[in-house]
Parts: C-alpha cells; sequence; structure tokens
C-alpha cells in the first residue's frame, strides 16, 4: 500500500476519534445487573413474553429491517434458537427504524424471512429499549446487531456480536460462566478502546498534509511515537487505531 494511501487513511481515523481527553460516560447497567425491563409496541413472531422469569436463560438480539449485518446473523441465531429450544428463549427486537416505517412492512419482513428467522420477534415501543438496553450498557455507539444474555438469575451475563453466542451460550447454560471476570475484562477493553483515541492525537502532529500532494508527512516520528505508546500500554498493541 503506498505510504500516502496509508497516512490518509490514518487522517481518516483520527478525524473520527472523538474528542481529546472526553471519556464516554461510564455504562449505568453492567454484567451482573438486574437485566433491564421489556417494553414492547407489538409481537410479531412466537410467543409473547411480558417479564424475563426467574430460572430461563434468555437471548435478546436488536436488529433493523435496514441492517445487512442483522439479516446476515438471522440464519446463525435460528440454528441455536432450535438447538437449544429447552434451555434458551431468543427475542429478536426490532429498533433503530424510521419513524415513518410501518408496523406492517416490519411483520412483512420478519414473515418473509421464514425460518430464517425461527425464534420469538418483537418491534420496540418507541426509543425505550434503545435507552434502556444498548444506551445504558455502553453500545449506543457499537451499532447493530448486538445480543445480550440475561442468565437463569435474571442478570444480564454478556453482551457481544451473534457470532460469539455458539462459544458463550454453552458456558451460561451449564453454569460455567464467571459474570464478575467477564465484567472486568469488559471494562478493560472499554478503557483501552478511551486509550486507543485519546493518545491518537500524539500521532496528529506527523499526519500528512491532504492539501500537499508531495507531503507524506513524518513516517519514522509517527511510528517511533505509535513503539512509546504501546511500551506505555502493552494492551494498545493490537488496538485499531494504533
Amino acid at each position: 500500500m503506498p505510504v500516502r494511501l496509508i497516512f490518509q487513511l490514518l487522517l481518516c481515523c483520527l478525524l473520527t476519534a472523538t474528542t481529546h481527553g472526553q471519556e464516554d460516560p461510564p455504562p449505568s447497567v453492567n454484567l451482573g445487573d438486574p437485566a433491564p425491563p421489556l417494553r414492547l409496541r407489538a409481537w410479531l413472531k412466537g410467543a409473547p413474553i411480558q417479564e424475563f422469569e426467574k430460572g430461563k436463560i434468555y437471548v435478546v438480539e436488536f436488529w433493523a429491517t435496514w441492517c445487512h449485518p442483522c439479516k446476515i446473523a438471522m440464519p446463525h441465531l435460528s440454528e441455536l434458537a432450535r438447538e437449544y429450544r429447552d434451555k434458551v428463549i431468543f427475542l429478536g427486537i426490532d429498533v433503530h427504524e424510521q419513524r415513518t416505517m410501518p408496523l406492517e412492512k416490519i411483520k412483512h419482513f420478519v414473515d418473509s424471512m421464514g425460518a430464517r428467522m425461527d425464534y420469538n420477534v418483537a418491534a420496540e415501543d418507541s426509543n425505550f429499549m434503545e435507552a434502556g438496553w444498548l444506551d445504558s450498557a455502553g453500545e449506543k455507539n457499537k451499532g447493530i446487531p448486538r445480543s445480550f444474555i440475561v442468565d437463569a438469575a435474571g442478570r444480564l451475563a454478556w453482551v457481544g456480536y451473534p457470532a460469539e453466542l455458539k462459544q458463550i451460550l454453552p458456558r451460561i447454560i451449564n453454569s460455567d460462566w464467571d459474570v464478575q471476570a467477564a465484567l472486568a475484562q469488559r471494562n478493560l477493553q472499554r478503557r483501552l478502546e478511551f486509550l486507543d483515541k485519546d493518545e491518537s492525537f500524539e500521532l496528529w502532529k506527523f499526519r500528512a498534509d491532504p492539501d500537499k500532494p508531495n507531503d507524506l508527512g513524518h513516517p519514522d516520528s509517527i511510528l517511533l511515537a505509535i513503539d512509546r505508546i504501546v511500551q506505555k500500554e502493552p494492551g494498545l498493541k493490537y488496538a485499531p487505531i494504533m
């Protein structure tokens, strides 16, 4: 890859980073906390569920009709729902739709998926589920699809991408999941994400000037700066911006 293109990509990363020194507020809902409540506009498929029952495990997955990665994840979720039908209840919650999107169109989409969406599906009521789940858990900027696992004790046990469920679910079913260890790892990852963005401003002064065709910036200096940053915090070695 040409050096100039590398620095143009780096510039894009820096431009999309959050404001220097401003960390996102900590989540108000963490792993180990009681699961937030359900508030739904309509059930589109499967049996209506009003609340989480103790002794049962739930997967709550957030999706939207316009979300291509969500559509890709649906057959995988359906396979898991069938595999664990006696142990886990799967809920797909439609969010982030345009205000003008009629409920009938969402229902038509669900019906058109057939066996590829083989689990309970509902549409959220206003933005209650977004605010109470995605935003409160610190997932607002990570987009969808996003899956939450509620364990048999009614606690939020895990948050992540649907593709990761295959590895996580058996551990929760078999009571082999340490929620506090998962919380510690999640907090560490959150800290590294903040540092990755924050430290990127140290690299800003070495950037190439996009208005000067022959300006390559200072690649040696930027590599030395990255090396110093990673020595100070080794966890940043594989962080996206670094």
